[in-house]
């Protein structure tokens, strides 16, 4: 069943604007921490050989990304009321569940708005880990992006392997808090239609 309500229509809404604005924000953090030579850009198709990085790449790859997720956002959050609330009252118990994928099968169907849900939300998480770290790093602090910057270069890691091993480590955490994260959002926007249905059985 796949339902907007104006919540869902709210949180959809809700999440493309932080996504730009956490977009926006880890750009002109990163020009910041990279100008006073504390910050460092992991992605090698971003940075630039003078340092800097190519702020056309990154807006441009960020909206191409924003794409799919929205539409995966949208798809989840338009189905929330199809979860069963035991499994968004006890999210932890489905940390896995982006492993367990069966199309034929009714108990992972009911469970696809989460997984869904998830891949926005982890991405979020994972720009507000950034922006953090550039906000860190534009006041001389070190972050936790640029520690495991610091540890995969001393294991000789450069560029692309850098890159992705750094991002791993980092996506891991950000996942497992999005998926409560998305849990309570789809339990916010299933509300309504949950109400209304007992209504009427009553």
């Amino acid at each position: 069943m796949f339902s907007m309500s104006k919540r869902a229509w709210w949180l959809t809404g809700g999440m493309a604007a932080a996504f730009a604005f956490l977009t926006l924000g880890d750009i002109l953090s990163t020009l910041a921490s990279l100008r006073n030579g504390t910050g460092v850009e992991l992605n090698p198709n971003a940075a630039r050989a003078d340092g800097g990085i190519r702020i056309g790449f990154l807006v441009l790859s960020n909206a191409v990304l924003l794409i799919p997720l929205l539409g995966a956002f949208i798809f989840g959050i338009g189905r929330a009321a199809t979860v069963p609330a035991v499994v968004l009252t006890r999210w932890w118990r489905h940390i896995f569940d982006v492993f367990f994928i069966k199309p034929l099968d009714d108990r992972a169907r009911s469970r696809s708005p989460l997984r869904l849900v998830t891949a926005t939300t982890t991405l979020l998480n994972l720009k507000i880990v950034i922006l953090a770290n550039n906000l860190l790093a534009a006041q001389g602090h070190t972050g936790p992006v640029s520690m495991l910057a610091s540890v995969c270069t001393w294991l000789g890691l450069t560029d692309g392997t850098r890159y992705w091993t750094a991002y791993v480590f980092l996506i891991v955490p950000c996942y497992v808090a999005a998926v409560g994260v998305s849990a309570h959002l789809l339990a916010f926007a299933a509300a309504p239609t949950r109400a209304s249905l007992r209504s009427a059985a009553s």
